[in-house]
């Protein structure tokens, strides 16, 4: 069984009775319920049926548009609004009958009010009429002989005005510029003198400074000549020592070269004894086996007086005296042979 509820607004005339579970529900769109006022700061609460008039017809908080100046202000503000809005349309104050803006009516008093006094328009030639606009007409078109009056006495006083006052000028601006013709010759003088002064200044600056400079290039010149003089002797000692160490070193090898081809001569010459000695008849010499040994002797102290050394393509003398040796040997046996045939016979 569900617990039955009454609406918490049955005092102002709800008559909803339901569960306790949906009362929450029935509470959210309770007609009787109460709303406050969405104007701020209105405090006011009111049923839903009645918010809706009272926030757009009743509230003095509402908006409402000025009907002058169609701005948006608060109700409770428009009538001081209204009596203080720049586009209110108010009565001339100078009582020409036309309504102007609030805004306006300093500009309709100043430049088109009717009744506005103000001078006359020939007031710079003389004329002292004030009077409304609207009367100006017809004090123009009245008075137009006399205007013309005034305005030729003007005319004429302006021009012996303008006449003086261009002699007074012209006096004044001559006697302005002889003084300042006056005090530019001064200057000019004083600036000739001035510009005179530092020119001989400069002179004797820049021909002590030319002189200096002349003998500081000098003194460098002749420094460098000395310096390139001693440089080119040295140089040249240098090259003559280089030319006699050449020359030394090459006659060393030239005289090398001469040595190696006399050695050359001789061993070819000792080669060629050689080859004599091998091929030659002992008996060509002598008779006797003892004086037949003689060239071979000869020719083995020939070799050691000339000190015969290793060269390409020639024997040594190791190798000499081995062909002596044998050509001894073939000597002797030669002779034996020769010795024994003669017994035999």
């Amino acid at each position: 069984m569900q617990l039955k509820v009454k609406c918490s607004n049955f005092s102002s005339g709800c008559e909803w009775t339901g569960e306790l579970k949906i009362l929450n529900e029935h509470l959210g769109s309770c007609e009787y319920r109460t709303l406050k006022c969405l104007n701020n700061p209105c405090s006011t609460s009111l049923l839903p049926k009645n918010l809706k008039e009272h926030m757009e017809n009743l509230c003095i908080y509402r908006l409402v548009t000025c009907q002058y100046c169609k701005q948006k202000i608060v109700f409770s503000e428009k009538q001081i609004h209204e009596e203080n809005c720049e586009c209110l349309p108010l009565c001339c104050v100078n009582q020409c009958g036309m309504k102007i803006m609030r805004k306006e009516m300093s500009s309709h008093i100043t430049d088109s009010c009717a009744n506005t006094i103000i001078p006359c328009q020939y007031l710079n030639i003389g004329c002292k009429f004030k009077g409304m606009r609207k009367e100006h007409e017809t004090h123009a078109n009245s008075l137009m002989q006399k205007h013309l009056s005034m305005a030729i006495s003007k005319l004429d006083a302006l021009e012996n005005k303008i006449t003086l006052t261009v002699d007074t000028l012209e006096n004044k601006i001559a006697s302005k510029v002889n003084a300042l013709e006056n005090k530019i010759m001064l200057r000019v003088d004083a600036l000739e003198n001035k510009i005179m002064s530092k020119v001989e200044s400069l002179e004797t600056k820049t021909v002590s400074k030319a002189v200096a400079l002349e003998n500081k290039i000098t003194s460098k010149v002749e420094l460098f000549e000395n310096k390139n003089a001693s440089e080119v002797v040295a140089l040249e000692n240098k090259i003559t020592s280089t030319v006699d160490a050449l020359k030394n070193e090459l006659i060393s090898k030239v005289d090398a070269q001469k040595d190696e081809i006399m050695l050359h001569e001789k061993n070819l010459e000792i080669i060629k004894a050689f080859l004599a000695v091998k091929t030659m008849n002992p008996k060509n010499f002598c008779g006797s086996s003892k004086k037949l040994k003689t060239p071979f002797r000869e020719t083995v102290f020939l070799v050691d007086q000339l000190q015969l050394s290793y060269v390409s393509d020639v024997p040594c003398k190791s190798d000499i005296n081995f062909i002596i040796s044998e050509s001894e040997s073939e000597y002797t046996n030669s002779e034996s042979k020769s010795g024994v045939s003669d017994s035999n016979s």
